[in-house]
């Protein structure tokens, strides 16, 4: 495994920082956690540094991330509560050259008998420029059934979504790119007390409606707390047959703060569905007043692939 000096460094300013706020108590909320996992071939460390403050109607947070060879990027959260549950939010982000991104948000603004949320989403590649907007219409009515309207528009692309809920969800999405239209979704979903299904087709321009290109089908399965069961089904439409690509189940068990989660890919191998990669991961958490301990050992195909160890002080 290659271990560097940078990982000793990274670890040993950690403990520092820890000490530090250990000793120091202070108005900001701080969150220290530090997070290493280990593989095969290497050794990695990703550390976290979170302060924040909140007033009545104001939050402020900054989110300092790094790895075991450099830190990777600092972030700045603002949330401003305004009068009729009006929130505004501005996020700016840096890499370890310069800044990055900004995004500047409103959530909850008036709009006829619903709401309207707007985003400004700036972001540097060559230069400094307006990257994406983003608009959503809440709490709207059609026939007495709620509806929301989601826009994204960014050069040459258009993404708009249609949401219908009302026992069942009904959700329309087309995405057009350079003034033509590339892809289309149509999303149903039921949900009861303890199990959900939702079917995503997706439609293609050289495919004649209603005839779908490909579909993904999502089945998942909660007849407790201790027991969960997801299954992923992505499938191909043919002339007058469905054909399956892949499916993926997952099973989870968690019994307090102990848990297993097993993961398989199956794909098809003649007329049958064959196993092809699978992954097991055991986790657990422990917490101690300020600390909190988790750790998680991943198996991928009855070898070793990760064991990552997070400790995480909160003050």
């Amino acid at each position: 495994m290659d271990v560097s000096k940078r990982f000793f460094s990274v670890l040993a300013i950690f403990w520092v920082v820890f000490s530090f706020f250990i000793e120091v108590h202070a108005a900001w909320e701080t969150d220290v956690a530090l997070k290493i996992t280990a593989k095969q071939t290497a050794i990695s460390l990703d550390a976290t540094v979170a302060l924040s403050v909140a007033e009545e109607n104001f939050e402020l947070a900054t989110t300092c991330k790094a790895t075991h060879k450099k830190v990777s990027s600092l972030k700045v959260t603002a949330k401003q509560d305004f009068a009729e549950d009006i929130e505004g939010r501005f996020e700016i982000l840096f890499d370890t050259k310069s800044l990055r991104s900004l995004k500047l948000k409103v959530s909850d603004l008036p709009f006829s008998k619903g709401s309207f949320d707007f985003e400004t989403y700036c972001k540097y590649k060559e230069s400094f420029t307006l990257y994406q907007v983003t608009a959503g219409f809440d709490d709207l009515t059609v026939a007495a059934i709620p509806v929301s309207v989601d826009l994204v528009l960014r050069e040459a692309y258009l993404r708009a979504k249609l949401t219908l809920e009302d026992d069942d969800t009904l959700c329309v999405q087309g995405v057009w790119k350079k003034g033509a239209f590339d892809t289309g979704k149509i999303i149903l979903a039921h949900d009861e007390a303890s199990w959900s299904v939702k079917e995503e087709l997706t439609y293609t321009p050289d495919l004649p409606l209603p005839r779908a290109k490909d579909g993904q089908l999502t089945i998942t399965w909660e007849p407790s707390d201790l027991f969960s069961l997801k299954v992923v089904c992505e499938h191909t439409f043919c002339s007058n047959s469905i054909l399956i690509n892949r499916l993926t189940p997952t099973m989870k068990l968690e019994i307090g703060e102990f848990g297993l989660t097993w993961q398989g890919a199956y794909q098809p191998q003649g007329s049958a569905l064959c196993l092809g990669t699978y992954t097991l991961t055991l986790s657990d958490t422990v917490q101690t007043g300020i600390l909190t301990l988790k750790t998680a050992l991943k198996i991928k195909d009855d070898r070793f692939y990760s064991c990552s160890v997070k400790l995480a002080l909160n003050t």
